[in-house]
Parts: C-alpha cells; sequence; structure tokens
C-alpha cells in the first residue's frame, strides 16, 4: 500500500502533468487564433472557392457581371500620365458622359479572382513550453498608393516584371489590353517616384519602360503590331488600311518574330483583321520581284497563318525563360457580312487611309462588296442601331451574338492544343464570353487615334459608332485581372 507521501507525490505529479497538458493546450489554440486572425488579415492572398474546388480547376472565364463602384474601376483616366500622351482609347477624356461602364466586376461562377500576389515572408518560431510565446508576425504594410491593391496589386507586378520584358502582339484589341496595362502599373506609382520612357515608337511598336526611385526595376511593357501575326501589308503600325485589299505573307513571320525572340512574356492575340471571306495570299517575300499570289478562303488563310506562327514558336522560343498566353477572340457588337454589288457602284470610305479601326463602311473589290450589319435587334435595339448609347451590359447568361464564328474559335483551340503536344506551354486567357456581355464598354464615338471626329460624323453614330474597340478603364483591365492571376497562380 501507498504511503502517504507517495500518495502526495504521485498527485503532484498529475497536477503538474495536468497544467503542463492545459498551458500547452492554450498554446496551440492561442496559437490557432492568432493564426485565424492573421490568416483573415491575408486572406485577401487566396481565392475563395467553392466546395470541392481547386484554383486549378476553377473556371475563370465562366461567370457574369457585378456592379461594383467601390473597388472599380482600378485606377482613374486622369491618374494615368500615360493617357495624355496616348489617349485614343481613353472614351472619357473624349467626351463621354457616362462612368457607369467602368464599375464593373467580373464575378467566376465557383470562386473569385486571385487577388494580390503576397510578398511577404514568415519566420517559424521554436518555442518551449514553459516560455512565452512570441507575438504574432506583422499584418504586411497597407500599400502606399494603389487604392485598389486588393485587386491588381502594380508593384508585385513590376517585380515581377523587373529587366524583362512583357510584350503584346496584334491588333488595336491588343494595344487596348496593353495601354490598359500600362495605366494599371502606371497609375499606382506616385509621379515624383518613377521616370517613365513612353509611347516610344520603334519599329512596329509602342514601348513603355518605367524605373521606380530606390528600386531599378527596368520593366518593358511593349505592343507589337502585327494584325494576322504573319507579315501583311497592313503592318505599318500607323499607316494601314482595313478597307484595302489585302495581302498576307502566310509562310512570312521572320520579320515580325525577331523582335520577340528575347521577351520573357508573350501575349497574343489575332481576329479583327480576319473578319473577311477572302485573302490574297502571297507566297514567298513581299521583297521579292517574282510574287505569287492565290485568292483563298479565311478559315484556310488562317490555318496556313497559324501553322507558320506555332512552328517558329516551337523552335525559337526559351521554353524555361518565356511565358506564353493567347487572348481568344475579341467579339464586337458589329459584324461584317459580303453580298453580290454591281461593281460600278462606287462606296466612299469616310476616313483617310492610315485610319485603324474598323467603321461601317462598305467597299467593293471586283463583284464582291462588304458592308457593316448594326446589331443592336440582338439586345432589343431598334434595327440599324449598334452599340452608341449602350449603359448596361447584356445580362442574359451564355448570350453569344450572331457575329460568332465557331470554325475560327475551334482552329485557334486546336493549334494551341497542338502546339502544347509538342512540349511548348501555352495558356488561353478566353475573353470571349465574358466580354461578348459588354455592349456597353466600346469606344463608341469617343474615341481618338489621331483625330476626333468631326460633327457631322458625331451627328451620325449609326456610321461611325466604333463596336469593336473598348474604353480604358474598363473591359480590357479584367482582361489584364486574368492575365495577372495567371501570371501568378497557374
Amino acid at each position: 500500500m501507498a504511503t502517504k507521501s507517495q500518495m502526495l507525490h504521485a498527485r503532484g505529479r498529475r497536477i503538474r502533468s495536468s497544467n503542463i497538458i492545459s498551458y500547452v493546450i492554450a498554446i496551440l489554440i492561442g496559437g490557432l487564433i492568432l493564426g485565424a486572425v492573421y490568416m483573415t488579415k491575408e486572406s485577401r492572398n487566396w481565392v475563395a472557392l467553392g466546395k470541392g474546388k481547386t484554383l486549378s480547376s476553377c473556371n475563370l472565364f465562366s461567370g457574369k457581371w457585378v456592379y461594383d463602384d467601390e473597388s472599380y474601376p482600378l485606377y482613374k483616366d486622369n491618374h494615368c500620365s500615360f493617357m495624355s500622351i496616348f489617349n485614343g482609347v481613353s472614351c472619357e477624356r473624349t467626351g463621354r458622359m457616362d462612368s457607369k461602364y467602368q464599375h464593373w466586376r467580373w464575378q467566376p461562377h465557383d470562386c473569385d479572382l486571385p487577388r494580390y500576389h503576397t510578398t511577404t515572408t514568415t519566420t517559424t518560431h521554436h518555442t518551449h513550453p514553459h516560455t512565452t510565446p512570441p507575438p504574432p508576425p506583422p499584418p504586411p504594410p497597407p500599400p502606399p498608393t494603389n487604392t485598389h491593391r486588393d485587386m491588381f496589386d502594380a508593384m508585385a507586378m513590376l517585380d515581377r516584371l523587373r529587366g524583362k520584358r512583357l510584350v503584346f502582339v496584334g491588333d488595336a484589341v491588343t494595344r487596348n489590353q496593353w495601354a490598359s496595362m500600362v495605366c494599371l502599373l502606371d497609375s499606382s506609382i506616385p509621379p515624383a517616384l518613377k521616370s517613365v520612357i513612353a509611347n516610344r515608337l520603334i519599329f512596329l511598336s509602342i514601348e513603355w519602360r518605367v524605373n521606380v526611385k530606390s528600386k531599378e526595376y527596368n520593366a518593358t511593357i511593349q505592343h507589337y503590331w502585327a494584325p494576322y501575326l504573319v507579315q501583311s501589308n497592313s503592318d505599318h503600325p500607323v499607316l494601314h488600311n482595313f478597307s484595302s485589299e489585302q495581302i498576307v505573307g502566310v509562310q512570312a513571320i521572320e520579320r515580325h518574330a525577331r523582335h520577340w525572340t528575347d521577351a520573357d512574356i508573350l501575349v497574343f492575340n489575332s481576329h479583327m483583321w480576319w473578319r473577311r471571306p477572302k485573302f490574297k495570299v502571297l507566297w514567298g517575300s513581299f521583297e521579292s520581284p517574282d510574287k505569287i499570289y492565290e485568292e483563298v478562303e479565311m478559315l484556310r488563310a488562317l490555318e496556313m497563318a497559324l501553322k507558320t506562327w506555332s512552328d517558329w514558336l516551337e523552335f525559337h522560343i526559351n521554353r524555361t525563360n518565356t511565358k506564353i498566353y493567347f487572348v481568344s477572340r475579341s467579339p464586337t457588337h458589329e459584324r461584317y457580312v459580303e453580298y453580290e454589288s454591281n461593281p460600278g457602284l462606287q462606296f466612299h470610305f469616310p476616313f483617310p487611309p492610315m485610319w485603324v479601326f474598323f467603321r461601317s463602311f462598305c467597299y467593293c473589290r471586283l463583284k464582291i462588296c462588304y458592308a457593316q450589319i448594326c446589331r443592336g435587334e440582338e439586345w432589343g435595339k431598334a434595327k440599324g442601331e449598334n452599340c452608341y448609347s449602350e449603359t448596361e451590359p447584356i445580362l442574359t447568361e451564355g448570350y453569344r451574338g450572331r457575329e460568332s464564328n465557331p470554325k475560327l474559335d475551334q482552329m485557334l483551340e486546336t493549334t494551341i492544343t497542338k502546339l502544347k503536344t509538342r512540349g511548348l506551354k501555352i495558356q488561353t486567357i478566353d475573353i470571349t464570353q465574358l466580354s461578348e456581355y459588354r455592349k456597353d464598354a466600346h469606344t463608341s464615338i469617343y474615341q481618338r487615334m489621331w483625330n476626333r471626329l468631326t460633327k457631322e460624323q458625331l451627328a451620325n453614330p449609326k456610321t461611325y459608332a466604333d463596336c469593336a474597340n473598348w474604353c480604358v478603364p474598363g473591359v480590357p483591365d479584367v482582361w489584364n485581372e486574368l492575365l495577372y492571376a495567371y501570371i501568378f497562380h497557374f
């Protein structure tokens, strides 16, 4: 039988053990609470996912537009110094009074768009049961300048682009996205802290480069004009004309592609200039005196051009250092049809030859004429109306306009799939469906590339409204949110 002394000793051990266990449990609970608080503060770094979803399985491109006048726009037009130089897509500066089109947020069905990428590091602390646990790590400092860091962390993007080149390759829609990216970055940096080389015209491209004092980013964001990706007679970044006969060198790409070889991130898009039924294809070089031409259907010309483009990527891109993205078709809220006509008819194209954007027009080549058909009746407007004066998105889920071309979309998808099977990682930023809803966000009559529309042209918006390009700030900012998500999370 245990003595009284032994019983007291055992009881003391049990009490001490119980106290130690209680203390350890208290520390663990406290740590969990502090961790939960800290994770709550940091929760903006994570994606809110639906049940059973992972980030890689969430479809960021299936969703709806939600009006959000607290978080959007991600920047103000007058805070982007670049817009004072290149204001061709700044609808606000060119007279658009309503701003509702700037306040819509894209909300995927099963998750939220990935928010800012944190660079905060944490330290592991080893504690003894009898020591006081260290205080939790401090929350990350608030963003110094970007009031919408939750949506797009410009400084994190600049960190990622330090000493690198991000190149957007394509047509005027790609230039919309490039201008948006420049403004997302530029508007987040106080003028006193940055030096910018903006709007520097180099061969077929426009360049924006930024250095922030105390940090040498030397980040370059560039747009390279190549509407067909391969060479064509519309390759000049200013002096080109959509209404003229289009000649495409479907096997010639080197003159363009040599300017992309050392890019760190490549973003491609090509659709807008393919919207015609036939093309004149050039075999060989534009410089060759013995040029051979052949007229082919659009899909055949596109197929050959994409093969040349994909072959070049396969053999020239550094697969370790270069990220490649292809932005899907940007829908217009207008469409083009062809019809037979009297070849003697004369049509007047109302813009100077350098005018890049598409307008309502009719032109003839041989016996085939092309005309723009306004699509306002698709969303309830009178026949012959277009995107002019639209202030609301289309809210019917799954809406697809009559301009959509499944065969063209399938050809692009097949090309990218083949590249993946060859070991080249290329990711698609699918903007088509989400942009299809946004009939309200085009530049309409509120654009200025070289000259503003005249009073007579402004009085005729059915003819002169641009329903192909997009206002900035606006829909292209969401395209870049998606690109940002892929750069950091995929």
